[in-house]
């Protein structure tokens, strides 16, 4: 709430959230934003351990949620390292971005990896839900193959853009 309450302000005032230290006020709120999406971070890291430490029969969504709290976490830390070691989210050169997420098309972007990561949290309980809801047979299986495709797309797009490549080289 205080990381979208912060992006709001800078929204309403007219001037970007992230990455804006021009001034003061700018580079507190950035602060802010940093220091309680590391809080958030924590606190899925303390879920997950909760869910692992429970006792009794673990349900697929239970470990679809510590797998996607996990990813999720991987997904911070490259928010992390845009601030920490690159101080933006660009790597190489580039020009141009794609429609509605605004990600780079050319040299590698680091807002792809660290979407990719934290949407883990939603895309793999969703996979455990419908698996669980509409099959018979097979759940845990469809759970282990979607949770390693997802973290080979995640490993995918941190190896792409760390080699300054944009997610649409793959598709030339």
């Amino acid at each position: 709430v205080v990381e979208l309450a912060c992006i709001a302000t800078q929204g309403a005032r007219g001037v970007p959230s992230h990455f804006n230290t021009s001034t003061a006020f700018d580079a507190a709120i950035f602060t802010i934003m940093g220091l309680g999406t590391l809080a958030f971070f924590a606190g899925y890291a303390a879920m997950a351990w909760s869910l692992i430490r429970r006792p009794g029969p673990s349900r697929l969504i239970d470990v679809a949620t510590v797998a996607g709290l996990v990813l999720s976490i991987a997904g911070g830390l490259v928010g992390v390292a845009m601030v920490a070691v690159f101080d933006g989210h660009g790597i190489g050169v580039g020009g141009g971005s794609l429609p509605l997420f605004g990600w780079r098309v050319a040299g590698g972007d680091l807002r792809v990896p660290h979407f990719v990561g934290i949407h883990a949290l939603q895309a793999l309980p969703a996979m455990a839900w419908l698996a669980e809801r509409y099959l018979r047979r097979g759940r845990g299986a469809v759970l282990v193959v979607g949770s390693a495709a997802y973290l080979l797309l995640f490993a995918g797009v941190v190896h792409l853009t760390l080699a300054g490549r944009s997610l649409l080289d793959i598709l030339a």
